[in-house]
């Protein structure tokens, strides 16, 4: 034995507490199957919560690939605990359906359905992630299922060990692993057959081994092999893990360098054609991991954070345990683990990396061959001889691990698997085999039987009441989560925050359509649009070369937008134009005796709009002052009784109408006004951004005054308070869809009034009385045409259907979908 090995165990011998601080978590990943023991079809059970967002239910490769996930925990019993009680859980909301119990899959006699994870910007990157998986390596490897064990020691013990950075003693262990690992596919590896579907052509070097069955005579795990999670580019480009500083450098080679390759994948099939797309493309049996951090990426972490656990991945199912492991397992890891940190570890030269990958493969195609082989330094070795080698050194690390935790489980487990080097037919590849062979029984056959059996011993047992009811709320808290993700991706365009949300809305659907888009002025929210030959420029979403310069000014002035309806027909209120708020003030002996709306003529999105009551010469006053702060030119008109409604005009036709309220936030009974105003800014549903949200300003104190209230007020439940007048969603006002409730007579009136500015895109502004029946000379009124409408209180109304206004943009500006 090294002289360091047992120095290092003398260290630890007196300060066997840090050995109590190590943490175990675990992933296990299987696939949902039917009753006839194919690969289930069926969506994620969207009782057992989102598979984005559950925090231990999530899906793999596969939309019928389980992910279960258990947190760290203090000890490996802790953590078997769990994950009964888990899969106890999933059990009992899993229907008709079965968990298979191996890693190889079962007969495939259908699509392998890749995962799919919703509508937001992170399932996105998730599906097309797993796209590109299917593209790179096709989904029948993706099929593959395994367990990993994450475990770490406390930071405290490693620099006992070893004064240096906590990231170097990890890959100190990880190298280590890849030396002696090839013990643990011997140990436990349980995939010595697959089905016989797995391949479409039966390789050479496999048998038949029963019906349907194809497999080694003398392989541990064909999951481990060149038969399994194998990737030539990756083996040709190879990351190193001699040093902390060159694992980064070559992960990140390998995730930015193309492959030629991956070239020839069609974009939009893969993340990128990069060596790896992202880092947990990198197979290796073991992976050094950064702490979870949902704002970076991995390698951003690993820079920042270095390394803080182990993800041992070169585990198979165990599949007389539904759990896919058992404690004793588990238990002999953590002592391998500790045993590779305490031996010496150099650096992998190139010559030694090439006979740890032929140790590795040999030992999963032929590892229980009598007279096997592996390269051991200079010379070679049998298998047994060197096994046995191992296991003798392990013993005093088992002896130190039971001595500091009390316990006989580390030396029992290696005792255990000192057997299966004494007897090979105790692996669990060989008892599989044993089972096919001497029942002549399919593996698909052998894997649904003890699915069945699981399934109805699973369901016998009562599930905690408390475990339950904790399960039930992270589901549902799962769901929501999605839910809110979805909605603020959809409302906010990732890389163009900065951009108002009409453009946002245009850009997403434009990229989805493989648009090309160039930023001309992007603080004028100017953009070029192209896709082969065909350019648009658009600014603001609904700018376009569509609308003549004239159309727009016609449009612009909102006097003469009115004078030029009036002529064709169109019912508008009267008005007056005023240049100065002295000739307003003498015109108010001409108004006096109607309700009045005064706005400035040149204004859009609903800025500078005040109502005056009938007689009310003080409002009017006000009114006039501070429409004129907004330019030099004031209409005062006649307040049209109704509700204002939005139309949405392009080319001819209406897309969208939208009811527009004012500002306005409903009593909870416990929330001052001021407080609802702050909730209803953040809350989700309700699509608000900074420029866009409620405010507790000057004009809406007045309002509220003019009602008898403050912003201090309790609102008792269920009270809407109106806190503004103008229902201008960019003041803080709510959108509510109204496109199927309105008779059509209205939108054929909004056409036509768009046709008069000879306007592309238009939003029509009419005031109706009953929106049920069909428009009289008397019961509505145009009050504006706007160029430039706004997309987005149709994309994103507080009530009521999205419409995708943005679509109907891009068909207009001949990038049809």
């Amino acid at each position: 034995m090294e002289q360091a090995f047992e120095e290092k165990l003398d260290r630890l011998r007196s300060h066997g507490a840090l050995l109590l601080e190590s943490l175990h978590g675990l992933e296990k990943e299987c696939f949902r199957i039917n009753e006839d023991g194919t690969i289930s079809q069926a969506p994620h059970p969207k009782v057992l919560g989102s598979s984005l967002m559950h925090p231990f239910i999530s899906t793999d490769f596969s939309e019928s690939q389980l992910e279960m996930i258990a947190p760290p925990f203090s000890s490996e019993e802790k953590l078997m605990e769990f994950m009964k009680l888990l899969h106890r859980y999933i059990y009992h909301h899993l229907g008709e359906e079965r968990i298979w119990p191996f890693s190889a899959p079962c007969m495939i006699d259908d699509e392998i359905p890749i995962a799919q994870y919703g509508s937001s910007n992170f399932a996105y990157e998730k599906e097309l992630y797993r796209k590109g998986l299917h593209y790179r390596y096709g989904s029948t490897m993706q099929a593959l299922s395994g367990v990993h064990y994450n475990f770490s020691f406390c930071d405290e013990l490693l620099k006992l060990l070893d004064p240096s950075p906590k990231s170097e003693a990890y890959l100190h262990i990880v190298r280590n692993y890849l030396r002696y690992g090839w013990l643990t596919t011997y140990l436990f590896g349980a995939t010595p057959v697959y089905d016989e579907t797995y391949f479409e052509t039966k390789p050479k070097n496999l048998e038949l081994l029963a019906p349907h069955t194809i497999g080694g005579p003398y392989a541990t795990s064909l999951r481990m092999s060149e038969y399994g999670y194998y990737s030539k580019v990756q083996t040709q480009v190879g990351i190193s893990f001699n040093s902390f500083d060159e694992y980064i450098q070559e992960l990140e080679h390998a995730v930015s360098t193309p492959a030629k390759v991956w070239k020839e994948i069609q974009k939009g099939n893969q993340i990128n054609d990069s060596i790896i797309q992202i880092e947990a493309e990198h197979y290796s049996r073991i992976r050094p991991k950064p702490p979870v951090n949902q704002k970076l990426r991995p390698l951003d972490s690993l820079k920042k954070d270095g390394i803080t656990y182990l993800e041992v991945r070169g585990m198979d199912l165990y599949p007389w345990s539904i759990e896919g492991t058992d404690t004793q397992q588990l238990v002999f890891l953590h002592t391998f683990l500790l045993y590779c940190l305490l031996k010496e570890s150099p650096p992998i030269s190139k010559k030694e990396e090439k006979n740890l990958t032929f140790n590795q493969n040999i030992v999963a195609l032929h590892g229980r061959l009598p007279t096997l082989s592996l390269h051991f330094t200079r010379k070679e070795k049998t298998l047994k001889a060197w096994a046995n080698q191992l296991i003798d050194e392990m013993r005093s690390v088992a002896e130190l691990l039971d001595s500091s935790l009390m316990t006989r489980e580390y030396t029992d487990s290696l005792s255990q698997q000192q057997q299966k080097i004494d007897n090979p037919e105790k692996t669990p590849s060989a008892r599989i085999l044993k089972e096919l062979t001497s029942q002549n029984v399919s593996f698909r056959d052998f894997g649904l039987a003890l699915a069945n059996k699981f399934r109805e011993e699973y369901l016998q047992k009562n599930l905690p009441k408390p475990f339950k009811e904790e399960l039930d709320k992270l589901a549902n808290k799962s769901l929501e989560d999605q839910k809110a993700l979805e909605r603020y991706d959809d409302f906010i365009l990732k890389g163009y925050e900065d951009l108002e949300l009409s453009t946002q809305a245009l850009l997403r659907e434009a990229f989805k359509r493989g648009v090309e888009v160039e930023a001309l002025d992007r603080k004028g929210h100017f953009f070029r649009l192209k896709k082969g030959d065909h350019v648009q420029y658009v600014k603001q979403a609904t700018m376009t070369s569509l609308d003549s310069l004239i159309t727009y000014l016609q449009m612009e002035n909102k006097d003469v937008t009115k004078n030029l309806l009036s002529e064709k027909g169109f019912s508008v209120p009267k008005g007056i134009l005023c240049f100065d708020p002295k000739e307003a003030l003498e015109k108010y002996h001409e108004v006096q005796d109607q309700k009045l709306v005064i706005k400035p003529n040149r204004m859009n999105y609903g800025i500078g709009i005040y109502t005056v009551e009938k007689q009310d010469l003080a409002g009017y006053e006000a009114a006039i002052g501070k429409a004129f702060e907004y330019g030099q030119e004031v209409v005062i008109e006649r307040f049209l009784e109704g509700e204002e409604y939005r139309f949405f005009v392009i080319d001819h036709q209406v897309v969208a109408i939208c009811k527009r309220i004012p500002a306005n936030v409903i009593g909870d009974g416990k929330h001052s006004i001021r407080e609802l105003i702050e909730i209803k800014n953040h809350d989700s549903k309700y699509y608000k951004i900074p420029k866009y949200y409620l405010r507790a300003g000057e004009e809406e104190a007045e309002y509220l005054a003019h009602q008898g209230l403050n912003f201090e007020v309790v609102p008792e439940e269920g009270t809407q308070v109106f806190i503004r007048e103008n229902s201008n969603v960019s003041t803080g006002g709510d959108s509510i869809d109204m496109t199927d409730e309105i008779h059509p007579g209205y939108s054929e009136i909004a056409v036509q009034g768009a046709q008069v500015a000879e306007a592309t895109f238009c939003g029509v502004d009419i005031m109706i009385q009953d929106i049920r029946e069909a428009p009289t000379s008397d019961n509505h009124g145009i009050i504006e045409l706007n160029f430039n409408p706004a997309i987005w209180i149709h994309r994103y109304p507080t009530y009521g259907e999205k419409r995708y206004v943005e679509r109907h943009v891009l068909d207009a500006l001949g990038f049809r979908g």
